[in-house]
């Protein structure tokens, strides 16, 4: 059932190679809602030049527990999300703190040289719920509520728009 939430999205930062986002989920419904963990590969980012919305790429699998995020009725939590553009390649001698910023390194988006409206999107659907990491299905997460004494949440919702500028200087 889709319970009311909100998504806040902010550009907090950029420091080459990765750019630093915010996401504020806040729950507005009177029950303690379960989802999904957010990950920065929910990120949308559409060229405002083309018009296309760039592709994400993983540069590294693995198979992991399933992460969720529980919200207490009315609660607000920020979110912090970290992304690398495609170009800056990962070694193991980059700077990043790879502990902090995994998914950046992880994972990464084709992003181009050009300004970007960028959005989150949340999705939880019966239907087609996957978790790549974990292999969770919709049972699954049924099961992860009951554990929580939460209802799970389904739905679709969009996140605010934020205008993002990407330089494209790729590391050489």
């Amino acid at each position: 059932m889709n319970h009311p939430i909100s998504l806040h999205l902010e550009h907090v930062e950029t420091s080459l190679p990765i750019s630093h986002f915010r996401l504020t989920m806040a729950n507005e419904s009177s029950l303690r809602l379960l989802f999904p963990y957010p990950s920065c590969t929910h990120l949308h980012f559409g060229d405002k030049e083309t018009h296309q919305e760039s592709a994400w790429w993983v540069a590294s699998t693995q198979s992991t527990d399933w992460l969720g995020l529980t919200l207490n009725a009315g609660e607000c939590r920020s979110l912090e999300l970290f992304v690398r553009a495609k170009a800056w390649e990962y070694t193991k001698t980059s700077s990043i703190n790879v502990r902090e910023d995994w998914d950046a390194w992880r994972w990464c988006v084709d992003l181009r040289a050009s300004e970007y409206l960028v959005w989150y999107q949340l999705s939880v659907d019966e239907k087609t719920y996957f978790c790549g990491n974990s292999h969770y299905r919709w049972p699954d997460l049924l099961r992860e509520a009951d554990d929580r004494q939460a209802t799970l949440w389904s739905g679709d919702v969009l996140s605010n728009r934020v205008h993002y500028y990407y330089s494209g200087h790729p590391q050489r």
